[in-house]
């Protein structure tokens, strides 16, 4: 627990018959057997041992006889002992139980808080105002005589009170449940409850209830058993209500279902200076591990770089390599139209051969005579004189240049249309060729012209040369198509090449906008790391000198150990203060006690012996905050009221100034632990004025009468209410009509009217469905209609 936390502390130890530790820690003693007596004993835990006179018992009865023996005493009222007792030997007949070695007779409680609060209530003057309020709730969970020590500790690091419970209960034990286990010839090994027809009664579970032992005489009542008391539930129970019981000192409960654990104060102080190292090595670690998780990311980022920059560097061998193919490509087209060139040339070289087969024509080994025969051989045409031939306004020469001419571009000549086929377009090339022949054999052959075997002849040549020419033109035209052919082929792959190169330019540039952004997500995390080294607060703001500038890690954690050792000086300081003050506190606290002693034995030196004795009985009933004396006690007074005063008058005036001197000496007894209520005192006062009138035992007595009237009454309207929440019963049982009778009986008045005040404490707890039947049950036991009547159950 944190210093301040203002947590309702309250924990349990069990003390045995044999307990040592426990109850020496508590009660400071413990028994020496080589001196055969109790010595002091000084726990481990004990921090000042000035402030162990401070230590004290806050229950009267335990004062005088100690806590130990408060228990036994209390284990004694209710037929407990150490040993067994024989009842021939004892006086009263009555058989006593002997308590275990290892039975529990004690609960043990601690009730503090944290360190801080509890020093708050003893610096305010509340530690008193505390201690009875968690007496009272003690008392009111467990019942008064149970309560029977509350030992408060003040030299430990916390004051804390030690609450002693002494764990009676006075119900009865919850009935054995166990599955039937049968001997080897099928008979029950233990007796169990049985229907009518003698089968043994299982529940849901499949078990069966063990029959008590039955005895001839209840001698013992009360049962000592912590293990009903301490279940779960009550526990858990418990937190919760006694934190609601300190909520007017602003304590709280603590979380509900928490597993920490109650451990030293010293060991919660290292824990929570561990915690903080912890806290600050976890912070270390998930920084390092941020700084390791930044250097992978910038490896990968690295390797990612590296990887682009191989890429890049296949791109650019790539991008290298289609550039040389676009060279070759262009060399190619280059070489391409060096080809073009060369079939241009080789038709050139075709039209100079035919310009040649021409001029062939003109040379003639022989001279025709008068138009003769012409003669044509496949490899020379031989005729004479036809250079010399005129025909109109031409030569023969000029004639056949010009018409070669004609025929070669019209063979030369592309197709005009792309919608013409290669049949209409050849038919057209051959017309055209045709009527230049045409052409050409009226001019020759006209009236103008040559004779009959001349003109066999040079149709014969004509031919020959017409075929010949047009076998290299065609082989002309197929070469240059081949070329245009490859020409084309080397565009297209040009095309293609240079697509590629932009393609690979592209991909370039998406590459060179991927390095870019990876060197600026390398140069980020760069940063981030360099951002990571420093040391943030819980909020995520950065951890700052006063004078301003960022803290690292390093710095921050030697900043919290300066911190630390610098709150560990002032805690120190502040102890040796403390400590001091409690000196001074104490030494003047001890001046006051002995002023106070010496006055108040000066007034006692006027009063008689007897007078003294009541006024102490007084005082100690007043600090027991009782409100009423026993019989034993009223006895004693009576002796010494009566012995001092023969009349009512003179009685009732001894009383009353025994209880002002009382009063006087409370205030003159300087008890720090004792809160003073003036109500108990009236209530006393009056008491002992019935013991001076003659009225106390009158009174006593009817007091009596009407608190066993108020049991009986309860009894029967439980009874009546049990009948009417039952939807199956319709008439008062036997036992629920004797609860009704004996409240009846006891009272001995008007029946009408005791039935009236039963059922108008019954009606508000009946269902309002069964309260016309109820009610009707009820006339029926008051006129006596029910007798003689089956008590079983209705419907």
């Amino acid at each position: 627990m944190a210093k301040g936390d203002r947590f309702a502390v309250l924990t349990m130890a069990k003390q045995t018959g044999n307990a040592g530790g426990l109850a020496a820690h508590i009660d400071r003693e413990v028994y020496d057997a080589q001196l055969d007596r109790m010595v002091t004993f000084r726990p481990k835990s004990v921090r000042d041992d000035s402030r162990t006179v401070l230590n004290r018992e806050c229950i009267e009865g335990a004062k005088k006889i100690g806590r130990t023996q408060a228990i036994w005493n209390r284990l004694k009222e209710e037929g407990f002992s150490r040993e067994t007792t024989d009842r021939k030997k004892t006086t009263e007949n009555k058989k006593t139980r002997k308590v275990k070695a290892d039975a529990v007779i004690a609960l043990c409680f601690v009730c503090s808080s944290d360190e801080d609060t509890m020093k708050e209530f003893e610096k305010e003057g509340r530690l008193d105002e505390w201690i009875d309020a968690t007496i009272n709730w003690f008392k009111k969970e467990f019942g008064d005589k149970n309560v029977v020590s509350a030992v408060l500790h003040m030299d430990e690091t916390t004051p804390h009170l030690h609450v002693t419970v002494v764990p009676i209960t006075y119900e009865p034990p919850k009935p054995r449940k166990e599955k039937p286990k049968f001997d080897d010839d099928g008979r029950p090994i233990r007796k169990y409850e049985t229907d009518e027809a003698g089968n043994i009664i299982l529940d849901e579970k499949g078990r069966a209830t063990v029959k008590k032992r039955t005895y001839t005489k209840q001698e013992v009542t009360a049962r000592l058993s912590a293990k009903d008391i301490c279940h779960p539930l009550a526990m858990g129970r418990w937190q919760t209500d006694y934190a609601n019981a300190m909520a007017p000192f602003g304590l709280k409960r603590g979380l509900e279902g928490s597993n920490q654990k109650r451990v030293p104060p010293a060991e919660w102080n290292l824990q929570q200076i561990n915690g903080q190292l912890v806290a600050v090595e976890k912070e270390v670690e998930k920084q390092e591990a941020i700084k390791k998780a930044n250097a992978d990311a910038i490896s990968r980022q690295e390797a990612v770089k590296s990887s682009n920059e191989e890429a890049i560097k296949a791109q650019d061998s790539k991008l290298a390599q289609a550039r040389e193919d676009e060279r070759k490509a262009k060399d190619a087209e280059t070489q391409a139209k060096v080809e073009t060139q060369k079939a241009q040339r080789k038709k050139d070289v075709i039209v100079s051969e035919t310009l040649a087969v021409s001029q062939k024509l003109s040379i003639a080994k022989a001279d025709l005579e008068k138009w003769g025969a012409i003669l044509v051989d496949e490899k020379s045409v031989e005729y004479s004189g036809l250079e010399a031939l005129v025909l109109g306004d031409t030569t023969f020469k000029e004639l056949l240049s010009n018409s070669m001419d004609k025929i070669v571009e019209v063979i030369a000549k592309p197709k005009d249309s792309i919608f013409k086929s290669d049949k209409e377009w050849r038919k057209e090339q051959v017309g055209e060729v045709k009527g230049i022949i045409s052409d050409f054999e009226n001019t020759l052959f006209g009236e103008n012209g040559v004779g009959y075997a001349q003109k066999k002849a040079i149709k014969e040549l004509a031919k020959a040369l017409y075929v010949e020419a047009k076998a290299k033109i065609a082989t002309t035209i197929k070469e240059n198509e081949k070329l245009k052919k490859q020409v084309s082929g080397l565009e297209a792959e040009n095309k293609r090449l240079q697509g590629d190169n932009e393609s690979v330019r592209s991909k370039n540039r998406e590459l060179t906008t991927q390095v870019r952004t990876l060197s600026n997500e390398s140069q980020s995390y760069k940063q981030s790391w360099e951002r990571e080294k420093l040391a943030w607060d819980e909020n995520g703001s950065p951890v700052k000198w006063k004078g301003g500038g960022q803290l690292t890690n390093k710095e921050y954690q030697k900043w919290l150990k300066e911190q630390f050792e610098k709150k560990k000086s002032e805690l120190e300081a502040e102890q040796l203060a403390r400590s001091k003050e409690r000196d001074e506190h104490r030494k003047a606290h001890q001046a006051h006690k002995r002023h106070m002693k010496e006055i108040k034995d000066m007034i006692s030196a006027l009063f008689s012996l007897n007078f003294k004795k009541v006024i102490k009985i007084v005082i100690d009933h007043w600090k027991a905050e009782a409100k009423e004396f026993a019989r034993d006690v009223m006895d004693e007074l009576k002796s010494f009221i009566f012995g001092a005063e023969s009349t009512t008058k003179g009685r009732k005036e001894y009383v009353s100034d025994a209880f002002v001197w009382a009063k006087v000496f409370a205030e003159l007894d300087d008890d720090d632990s004792w809160k003073r209520d003036e109500g108990n005192l009236d209530a006393l006062r009056e008491d002992a004025m019935r013991i001076a009138d003659g009225t106390w035992e009158a009174y006593r007595e009817e007091r009596e009468r009407q608190k066993q009237r108020g049991q009986l009454l309860d009894s029967a309207v439980a009874a009546l209410v049990e009948m009417g929440n039952n939807s199956y019963q319709r008439h008062l049982n036997q036992e629920q009509a004797d609860a009704i009778e004996a409240f009846i009986g006891f009272d001995g008045g008007d029946r009408e009217l005791l039935c009236s005040e039963i059922w108008d404490m019954a009606r508000d707890d009946v269902s309002h469905h069964w309260r016309e039947g109820t009610q009707r049950a009820l006339e029926e036991l008051r006129t006596g209609e029910l007798y003689g009547q089956s008590y079983g159950m209705g419907r």
